[in-house]
């Protein structure tokens, strides 16, 4: 399966088939993260990513 799929997938059960809340929630917890250094570098760009890859998909 391709990440469209499984966007859709998700998309399907998030209220308002919306992705805003979790990219809200997401940048959030990103932000903290980034704070408390809670992360190696790598789980920095993991989670970064995972965010860009949310917000572009809210809209």
């Amino acid at each position: 399966r391709d990440c469209a799929t499984y966007a859709s997938q998700i998309q399907a059960l998030m209220p308002q088939k919306k992705f805003d809340t979790m990219a809200f929630i997401l940048k959030k917890f990103f932000i903290f993260m980034q704070m408390s250094h809670a992360f190696t570098p790598s789980g920095v760009k993991i989670l970064d990513e995972i965010t860009s890859l949310v917000l572009s998909l809210c809209g």
